[in-house]
């Protein structure tokens, strides 16, 4: 009899330690499990964007790097991305992990058609989005880390138009054809630099030493056409530092979104004579750090 009530005694000791860690291990899992982890952005669309964190960061402790998700944080209206058709892309890269907050490195302006070599890695991301839209990537680099991108996707035209321009004082002709700015006639030799909005913009104004995207077309002073980015398929990028004189001052402070057309003397051209502009600012971005 003594030696039953050992044997349960002991049983029970055995069984309240075991129900005791098992406790334990529960509680502890569900104090120290993730919460729902979500990533969101703020800003506007073309601008740095801020990234904000709710929750601890977690990502699938299986990822491996290599692996990577997609989510579309804003859905635009525009034209759709297609195979080979222009795009612009603003890119904004951060760093993630669970200690810190994320650390932002850059962003940059992608101009080019929509093919696999051009876009890399976000080739399938981009294509079949439309633009107007927002991006997040996020590439795992362990459980608690991650490179996340933050991916705008630019339009490529202005969608406003407005009443045809005759020439005057230097100034072209300018006419809207088949919804694209198109320079009809020459306004005759330029004296001084004349610029003016035709479309007010409500972006961010340009820097000194910002990059721009743009369309534009560039006539001489009898208005024959000497370079169209309309034509050519895809807007030009432009260095603002690099720009010739004339067009560097009607940019500098201009916003993104305006449309403006310039009348430039030869002394502040590129050479070969007096030229006339129509340029449509789509984007612009921070010079970046050396």
């Amino acid at each position: 009899m003594n030696r039953r009530r050992i044997v349960l005694y002991i049983g029970g000791i055995i069984l309240g330690l075991w129900l005791g860690f098992v406790g334990s291990t529960v509680s502890y899992r569900l104090q120290h499990s993730p919460q729902d982890f979500v990533m969101t952005t703020s800003g506007e669309l073309g601008q740095t964007p801020v990234l904000t964190l709710s929750g601890k960061p977690h990502f699938d402790e299986h990822s491996t790097p290599g692996t990577r998700s997609l989510a579309v944080d804003r859905s635009g209206q525009g034209r759709e991305i297609t195979e080979k058709s222009p795009v612009v892309l603003s890119l904004t890269a951060f760093h993630v992990t669970a200690r810190a907050t994320p650390e932002e490195h850059g962003r940059t302006l992608i101009v080019n058609f929509a093919t696999p070599n051009a876009l890399s890695r976000f080739y399938s991301d981009v294509i079949g989005q439309r633009e107007g839209s927002r991006l997040i990537v996020t590439e795992p680099e362990s459980e608690y880390s991650a490179v996340v991108s933050v991916i705008d996707i630019l339009p490529t035209s202005l969608p406003q138009e407005h009443a045809a321009i005759p020439a005057h004082d230097g100034m072209p002709a300018v006419d809207i054809v088949s919804g694209i700015p198109t320079i009809t006639a020459g306004g005759g030799p330029v004296s001084e630099l004349v610029y003016n909005s035709v479309i007010t913009g409500k972006g961010a104004q340009i820097g000194e030493n910002d990059a721009v995207v743009v369309n534009y077309v560039l006539a001489d002073a009898n208005g024959q056409v000497r370079e169209n980015t309309w034509q050519q398929g895809k807007p030009a990028l432009l260095n603002m530092p690099e720009v010739f004189p004339g067009l560097r001052d009607a940019l500098l402070d201009a916003r993104v979104g305006s449309r403006i057309v310039v009348a430039i003397p030869s002394r502040l051209a590129q050479g070969g004579g007096d030229r006339a502009l129509v340029v449509d600012i789509l984007a612009a971005a921070p010079a970046a750090a050396d």
